[in-house]
């Protein structure tokens, strides 16, 4: 273990760097006080958890792993290569490495809640909820795992205990305004009519960096499939549309519009979630700021439009369905997801559900569609992606406007 204090601050610099995302100085650092002490378990310990985060997960591995043979009473890292395991898919590992992290630590919350993780993924939720209940009860206001457990609440029909744990986390919180967001989603009728920004930022920031990794365990296609629905139009196989990606996220879009963008645009509310998109190398701009204002900043300046599981977070959609028409050329095309309210009560046109998102009837999308501008649209009904085993019923639309 490093004893001398010069070499103990040089650790924690590289921790300091570490933490704050400079992970290719942090990787550096480590290296080399690695080559000095070879048998520091903490140096290899971080230096496999940098792996991973930098995608070397089978360096990670075999790097955790070795310090646990030094230090096997080392806790975090069994929690960490937990993780790695989840990451690679290897289910029975990340679950044995989690339950030795708590073994060790019954207190280690972060390890519930990815033994919570992994129940959900095996659609099991009520040995979710088991996890979850003792991750609360190790850490107070462990936001990840309040959310989860009034997830799986929602989801077992347990709606009083999802609408406790998410006003207690936001008495715990009162800041936050994902759990203000969700409050209201559990109000009954007096909801409002959009998710609040600040609900949305702060939701996607958390989510960027395991975002991707999170919609491929969903089976989340909704990108694929709104590309299917524009595949026959000629406008999208001319390789010379002007394409906006609205709401555009990590940019699981974007490599399927830019086969057919001559100039591929994206906008999103999440800084993080735009790294993410710049990572990709697909965008030809990307911009900060809030869909509805950015089309309407922006009049005839798109031939395609697409809005994928991003009109899930508005509840009235006549004012960016205006903005998107007005971003249009002549002729341009609207292609969104939204998940569909298939029972919805008489002259109900959306619902805000307890799970935050809003869902929205067939005919109130072909009229709000037709009140701004749009006289030819499709609709179709759609799986967008699994969630705790159930699909998520929803609805590709491509409207067109009027034109060549």
């Amino acid at each position: 273990m490093l004893t001398e204090p010069v070499t103990a601050a040089r650790l924690a610099e590289a921790m300091r760097n570490h933490q704050a995302g400079q992970l290719a100085e942090a990787e550096d650092q480590y290296r080399a006080l690695l080559a000095e002490f070879p048998d520091d378990a903490n140096v290899v310990h971080f230096l496999g958890v940098i792996r991973f985060q930098t995608g070397g997960s089978e360096e990670a591995v075999t790097l955790v792993k070795r310090s646990l043979e030094m230090d096997p009473d080392n806790a975090h890292a069994w929690n960490n290569l937990g993780n790695i395991y989840m990451h690679l898919q290897r289910g029975e590992e990340a679950e044995q490495a989690y339950r030795r992290a708590i073994a060790l630590e019954p207190a280690a919350a972060p390890a519930w809640a990815n033994l919570a993780q992994l129940a959900i993924r095996r659609s099991d939720p009520w040995q979710a909820l088991t996890f979850l209940r003792e991750a609360t009860r190790a850490r107070r206001g462990f936001t990840d795992a309040l959310q989860a457990l009034a997830f799986v609440y929602y989801r077992l029909g347990w709606e009083q205990q999802s609408r406790e744990v998410y006003q207690q986390w936001l008495e715990e919180d009162p800041e936050n305004p994902i759990p203000r967001h969700m409050v209201a989603a559990n109000s009954g009728p007096a909801t409002p009519s959009r998710a609040n920004e600040g609900y949305i930022v702060k939701t996607f920031d958390e989510f960027a960096g395991h975002f991707d990794e999170k919609l491929k365990s969903l089976g989340y296609c909704a990108p694929q499939l709104a590309a299917a629905s524009l595949i026959h139009h000629p406008l999208y196989q001319s390789g010379r549309a002007a394409v906006l990606d609205a709401g555009c996220g990590t940019g699981w879009c974007g490599p399927l519009l830019k086969s057919t963008a001559e100039h591929l645009v994206g906008v999103d509310l999440s800084p993080n979630m735009l790294e993410q998109a710049r990572a990709r190398g697909v965008y030809d701009e990307l911009h900060e700021g809030e869909l509805t204002a950015f089309m309407s900043s922006r009049p005839a300046s798109f031939d395609i439009i697409v809005a994928t599981d991003v009109l899930i977070y508005f509840g009235r959609l006549q004012e960016a369905f205006a903005a998107a028409q007005g971003a249009l050329r002549s002729g341009g095309l609207f292609c969104f997801s939204v998940e569909a309210l298939v029972q919805p009560a008489p002259a109900q046109d959306y619902r805000l559900h307890m799970h935050g998102r809003y869902s929205h009837s067939r005919a109130y999308l072909e009229r709000a569609l037709a009140e701004a501008g749009f006289p030819r649209v499709q609709i179709d009904s759609v799986v967008l992606r699994q969630e705790l085993g159930a699909p998520v019923q929803g609805y590709v639309a491509v409207a067109r406007l009027c034109g060549a």
